[in-house]
């Protein structure tokens, strides 16, 4: 079985009282590929934004 390289269980974005996502799950594993698509203003970007503030790019040292 893959492991998931990246896992997303129940996130809820919000802006005051507008709901942007609720519950929203996403689990990608090793080498799959996948597109975000919805129509202007549905909130693909605010997702991407919140993905990457849970997973931070950690460099080596």
């Amino acid at each position: 079985m893959t492991e998931p390289i990246i896992k997303i269980t129940g996130l809820n974005i919000s802006f005051d009282d507008e709901v942007i996502h609720k519950d929203f799950s996403l689990t990608v594993n090793k080498g799959e590929k996948i597109a975000i698509t919805g129509e202007s203003g549905s909130g693909k970007s605010t997702l991407l934004n919140a993905i990457v503030d849970l997973f931070p790019i950690m460099k080596e040292r």
